[in-house]
């Protein structure tokens, strides 16, 4: 069975329109693929960032000295459990949830070699921790952690 399709109300085919050129023109994107979502999330204001200018202007010995003098977090020592990252707004003994590279990883995050990181996002209570780390632990903080070996995003 043939079947004819018309798009026209009369019936009759009709010349396809052509339209005018229209040129697109946009500036380089500077930002590595995977680092899109870091960026997004900083925009928005929510959270505190630092980027790999700003640990080196830090001249930070570790993750927990990057990121001491940030607004609700404390770095604690003692009681044989070594040192750690808290939030003030945290409950006892509730320890952040660590990302790194956009997948969980509490035993190595707070353990990432200082040279490695790039950029950190750091989110003191659920209030504003983004939808994409809110897991059980999002009361007790999360430290997002990109580092420079961490695999490419594919393109949308």
């Amino acid at each position: 069975r043939s079947v004819a399709l018309d798009s026209t109300a009369s019936g009759r085919l009709a010349a396809a329109q052509t339209l005018p050129p229209i040129g697109v023109t946009a500036a380089a994107n500077d930002i590595p693929l995977r680092l899109l979502d870091f960026e997004r999330r900083r925009r928005t204001g929510r959270g505190q960032y630092l980027t790999e200018d700003d640990i080196l202007q830090l001249n930070a010995y570790n993750l927990a000295d990057a990121v001491k003098g940030m607004r609700g977090v404390t770095y604690e020592c003692g009681g044989g459990g070594g040192c750690y990252i808290r939030m003030t707004r945290a409950p006892m003994r509730c320890l952040p949830e660590y990302v790194v590279d956009d997948h969980v990883q509490n035993d190595f995050g707070p353990y990432t070699p200082i040279r490695d990181i790039v950029g950190v996002e750091v989110y003191t209570g659920a209030s504003e921790v983004p939808g994409e780390y809110a897991g059980r632990n999002a009361g007790c903080g999360v430290v997002v952690i990109w580092t420079r070996a961490g695999p490419d995003k594919r393109k949308p």
